[in-house]
């Protein structure tokens, strides 16, 4: 019960901030394939996680392998929807942490990233068309991944992938 209340939370959120920022632009990347973008995914989010100091990591859940958590795109194909947890120690300065996060993103060739503090959260854009949330949830870290779209065969909104 626990994985899908926060499998519907990095949901909720990556949808509500593309809405309230009009920003999720995701684009077709006719040549990447589910797995392909699977394994960038779970990159980038080893990659965040790893971001949280060990000191402060309490606990690291297992992360969204397969999951129905897609959406149609306009311009062709389906996005896949991971997300990826770990509980912090109380100790750990949320607000620093996103804003680092931010920053140092934000320097990385064909990156974008900006911070919000109310609520605390970062939007994070990859040059190769990945979108990802990360925010905090009381004592959780979510970092919440959308793939570009990709061609998924016999595509069907219903099934997991």
């Amino acid at each position: 019960m626990r994985i899908s209340v926060r499998k519907a939370i990095g949901a909720m959120s990556v949808g509500a901030t593309c809405l309230m920022l009009g920003a999720c632009t995701l684009v077709l990347a006719p040549t990447l394939d589910l797995d392909e973008a699977k394994s960038t995914v779970w990159q980038i989010e080893d990659e965040l996680l790893a971001r949280v100091p060990r000191e402060a990591v309490v606990t690291r859940w297992p992360r969204t392998e397969t999951s129905s958590l897609t959406a149609a795109c306009d311009s062709g194909g389906a996005s896949w929807h991971g997300v990826a947890w770990l509980d912090v120690t109380p100790e750990l300065d949320r607000q620093a942490f996103i804003h680092e996060v931010a920053e140092e993103w934000n320097q990385r060739d064909g990156w974008q990233a900006r911070a919000f503090d109310d609520p605390l959260f970062a939007l994070l854009r990859s040059p190769g068309g990945y979108e990802l949330s990360i925010f905090f949830a009381d004592e959780t870290f979510t970092v919440a991944t959308w793939t570009p779209c990709i061609n998924i065969p016999d595509y069907s909104p219903y099934e997991e992938y």
